[in-house]
């Protein structure tokens, strides 16, 4: 199962893109840079764990992560709704993508007016999830809009893709060891997480470690 964040206690969420690429000087002292892999978020979180149950309850989270084996979800803590206000998402469909152009192209969007650091994402047809953030401001037009995005996007999944924009989340795993206290006093947990980009065929990046089990039920039950 892939178990969603309690936002409980959480003072900072840092998202961070990653691009992976190699940049070469040639003899003619031209740099080359080429893309190898996909691009992906890494995530910086810090929770204040102030009373015993707090610390019991993150506690008990980080030891079921078993490392970087079990993934979780994760909404941008600070961006969970579009600058313009919160709007509902029923109906929301993910028209097309091109990641040539980095675009998402949505219809039934209402009446949104995508501003500059919405975050959107859906579900892909590589069983994983795509979250990405909006570069460039658009106005739906007859209830269709493209927005401009970072990452270059997913293929959606065919039937249930569930965009979102409200809430936006992606799949992570813990990429290192968590800092964490635990005194009489106001204690707190810090971590590192990576995104987990899958792959057609249930593969997964080359650049993170697959998930626990080849297969495993996906629940969306966020509590925030």
């Amino acid at each position: 199962m892939i178990q969603g964040l309690d936002y409980n206690g959480v003072v900072e969420c840092l998202f961070e893109p990653n691009e992976v690429q190699t940049d070469r000087v040639v003899a003619s002292g031209e740099s080359v840079n080429l893309t190898v892999g996909e691009p992906f978020w890494t995530a910086t979180l810090r929770v204040e764990t102030p009373t015993r149950q707090s610390k019991s309850v993150w506690g008990a989270w980080a030891a079921a992560r078993r490392g970087s084996r079990n993934p979780f979800l994760i909404s941008r803590s600070w961006r969970l709704i579009p600058r313009g206000g919160p709007i509902s998402d029923t109906g929301l469909t993910v028209a097309s993508v091109n990641k040539g152009a980095s675009t998402v192209t949505f219809s039934s969007a209402g009446a949104w007016a995508a501003k500059i650091g919405d975050m959107i994402s859906y579900y892909t047809t590589a069983g994983g999830y795509y979250i990405g953030e909006v570069l460039a401001p658009a106005t739906a037009s007859g209830g269709n809009i493209t927005v401009q995005v970072w990452p270059p996007p997913a293929t959606p999944h065919a039937s249930t893709a569930r965009p979102r924009r409200n809430y936006a989340f992606g799949e992570f795993y813990l990429s290192g060891r968590l800092s964490r206290t635990e005194t009489k006093e106001p204690d707190f947990i810090e971590f590192e997480a990576r995104q987990l980009i899958r792959l057609a065929g249930g593969a997964v990046s080359p650049f993170t470690p697959p998930a626990s089990g080849a297969n495993f039920a996906v629940t969306e039950s966020l509590v925030f």
